[in-house]
């Protein structure tokens, strides 16, 4: 437990007392800092001590969050939609082998690759085209290719 005082300057402007300056670590601190604020009217100043005492109440430990397998196939699905690369990251190096796989197949179910730019995405965002899986883009380009083969 430790106690500390420390002492606080207010001025009184008619309409009741404002506190000016900083916390000082003495009553005369704070008289003197008053003093250099000598205006040509006079003023009216308060020093007030505030006590402060601190009590440690309770000492715990917050354990860190682990992930799910479910958690760490999203965070992968997230980064990898849209990306060249399978965003694997830091999380699945940790996990046992079986884990691992079981973390990939979540992903595999949700994550494919389209067959034209080679480029990963989220299922929802690739379509079947001619027995091929397109991304939208590949896909727009393929059908935009075949309008103007028949112009």
């Amino acid at each position: 437990m430790s106690t500390t005082i420390t002492y606080q300057l207010y001025r009184d402007s008619g309409l009741g007392a404002y506190k000016i300056g900083q916390d000082f670590d003495s009553e005369m601190s704070a008289k003197l800092y008053a003093k250099q604020q000598q205006s040509t009217v006079e003023e009216y100043y308060e020093i007030r001590s505030q006590i402060i005492t601190t009590t440690t109440l309770d000492s715990f430990t917050v354990p860190a969050h682990v992930p799910t397998l479910e958690e760490i196939a999203q965070d992968i699905i997230a980064a990898s939609d849209g990306s060249f690369y399978v965003e694997w990251g830091d999380a699945i190096e940790q996990l046992s082998d079986a884990d691992r796989s079981k973390v990939e197949d979540a992903v595999w179910k949700e994550i494919a690759t389209c067959d034209c730019c080679g480029w990963h995405w989220h299922i929802d965002h690739l379509e079947q085209v001619h027995g091929e899986l397109l991304c939208w883009k590949c896909a727009d380009d393929l059908e935009n290719e075949g309008d103007e083969d028949e112009d």
